[in-house]
């Protein structure tokens, strides 16, 4: 892995450090907006015996100006897609997952391989 590109030590020690200070300063926030009732309703509460944070729902976002729009478009000159086959092609043309990294595949995916699909037009 490079550790300078996702700007993380090497050195483990200083890697935890880092991320317990993180969470302490993040922990401590939470219990400040759950003190002063700024935390946005989450509460803790306890379920089942044990400590438990609930979160309220947020009220869906509107839709964002254009999106009809760009929506239609797309309809009309590719019909409706699967948005599968829009990745699929996405990554034979640009070699997008070869960034991807697993924990659970050891196997390895061949960059011959073309997709099943053919490209938009």
């Amino acid at each position: 892995m490079h550790y300078a590109a996702i700007r993380q030590p090497l050195n483990p020690r200083a890697f935890i450090a880092v991320l317990k200070k993180r969470m302490t300063a993040g922990l401590d926030q939470l219990s400040r907006a759950l003190t002063d009732g700024s935390a946005g309703g989450v509460k803790v509460t306890t379920r089942k015996g044990q400590p438990w944070i609930t979160v309220p729902k947020l009220e869906p976002l509107a839709e964002p100006t254009g999106l009809a729009a760009l929506k239609e478009e797309v309809t009309r000159r590719w019909g409706v897609l699967d948005l599968l086959d829009v990745l699929k092609n996405a990554d034979f043309l640009t070699g997008f997952t070869e960034e991807f990294s697993s924990v659970t595949f050891n196997g390895c995916w061949p960059a011959s391989r073309s997709p099943t699909t053919s490209a938009p037009q």
